[in-house]
């Protein structure tokens, strides 16, 4: 596909250890037919994810790592340049501190 995409990056920074990152993420693109659809697909992981960050930061917690949520976009695409693919290839230097990822 020649269209663009980008993925929406959030993140709460890590208090004692803010190098390291904890990765959660959920793709926001989906399939128009079919079982599974939106909310099947992945709307649900995204709106589990954020709705946890979005307590903590209302909450004022700071994590000891960094908190870092993706939202996907171009997931169900496969491609190089979209998704998850995007962000490994335009974050190789830090993987390493990523000591999670779900």
């Amino acid at each position: 596909s020649n269209s663009k995409s980008s993925n929406l990056v959030f993140e709460i920074k890590g208090g004692s250890l803010p190098d390291q990152v904890l990765l959660l993420g959920g793709h926001i693109d989906s399939w128009d037919t079919g079982s599974q659809t939106g909310a099947n697909d992945d709307g649900g992981g995204f709106i589990t994810v954020f709705e946890a960050l979005r307590v903590l930061r209302r909450l004022g917690l700071r994590p000891k790592r960094t908190l870092r949520f993706i939202a996907w976009s171009g997931e169900e695409w496969g491609t190089a340049e979209k998704g998850a693919n995007q962000y490994v290839s335009l974050h190789l230097k830090e993987l390493e501190q990523h000591v999670l990822a779900f």
